[in-house]
């Protein structure tokens, strides 16, 4: 199944439900028009629910471009907590540090943690 997005206007964060086959490119597309929902609703808090999309594997590379495309689309304004499978993150969170070492206030969280990623999205 092709890679799909919802944004949804939760009235002061936006939810995002991903699902489909993972495609960086894709991701890539759905970050921008995430940001410029975020840019024009004045928002700076996105959950990024990511349970439902497909991933066999991400090499390593990508994890990195992904976190770097994190920091270069939400900059330092916007809260980004990511909530997908715990086999998905990588066990050094290589995407997260690649976000975080360029500023980016960003987050993976296991499926089990949704209550956390919550907590920290608005701490």
């Amino acid at each position: 199944m092709k890679f799909h997005y919802e944004i949804i206007d939760k009235e002061n964060y936006l939810l995002v439900v991903m699902g489909g086959e993972y495609s960086l490119e894709d991701m890539f597309s759905m970050m921008k028009a995430v940001a410029n929902e975020c840019s024009q609703k004045n928002y700076t808090k996105v959950f990024a629910d990511m349970r439902l999309v497909v991933v066999t594997d991400i090499p390593v590379i990508e994890r990195f471009s992904m976190g770097k495309g994190v920091a270069d689309v939400f900059g330092t304004r916007v809260k980004v907590a990511a909530i997908m499978e715990a086999r998905i993150i990588h066990r050094q969170r290589i995407g997260e540090m690649a976000a975080t070492n360029r500023f980016a206030n960003y987050r993976n969280f296991s499926e089990e943690e949704e209550k956390e990623a919550m907590d920290w999205l608005f701490s």
